[in-house]
């Protein structure tokens, strides 16, 4: 027995989970920065789309191609639009290398501003007729680009922020972040939809 009553095997139990909590803290200041910006990325993200600008109805130009086809369309440029962010793997180590962790933050916060915007364009209808969905596009179009980059980037830069060792704990940071994001972006959308 340890000297405060627990088995040998609880307090090795008890002493492992101590160690990866005070590991997981470590981590969480080096790499808190990045874990912010994912947070901050798939919030607006899920705050902003698919479900408001999808659900907007079409007016003007677009509205006699069919039943269904607006949603499919708002989809399908964001998903394209993000993909093609992520796949230039170059590009991406480069901003991730280049831009600071405090830089990719600042950018994180400025594209909250997207959301206020889509909302505005759809909800009260602000910009009316074949306009007002060109400009929900472009807004699908400015928020899935700037997701794939940094989201993508700013996830690569823990791999230098973490300290030596806790690599690993660094990564579960900043998933904790993708995670946050995904919850408040969810509930953010579902309230004001």
């Amino acid at each position: 027995l340890l000297p405060d009553g627990l088995p040998r095997s609880e307090g090795a139990v008890t002493q492992g989970l101590r160690e990866r909590l005070v590991s997981l803290r470590v981590a969480a200041r080096a790499v808190w920065r990045p874990a912010a910006c994912q947070a901050l990325c798939f919030g607006v993200t899920l705050a902003s789309w698919p479900s408001i600008p999808g659900a907007a109805c079409v007016e003007g130009a677009f509205a006699g191609m069919g039943e269904g086809w607006w949603f499919t369309l708002v989809v399908g440029v964001y998903n394209c639009l993000d993909f093609a962010a992520r796949v230039h793997l170059r590009s991406l180590q480069k901003v991730a290398a280049t831009v600071s962790p405090r830089a990719c933050l600042g950018w994180c916060l400025a594209r909250i501003a997207l959301v206020p915007l889509v909302y505005i364009c759809v909800k009260p209808r602000l910009v009316t007729g074949a306009a007002g969905n060109v400009m929900i596009l472009v807004l699908t179009a400015v928020l899935a680009l700037s997701n794939g980059l940094l989201a993508t980037s700013s996830m690569m830069q823990v791999a230098s922020l973490a300290p030596q060792g806790l690599g690993e704990e660094g990564v579960y940071v900043a998933v904790a972040g993708v995670y946050l994001g995904l919850a408040a972006g969810a509930s953010v959308s579902w309230w004001m939809g």
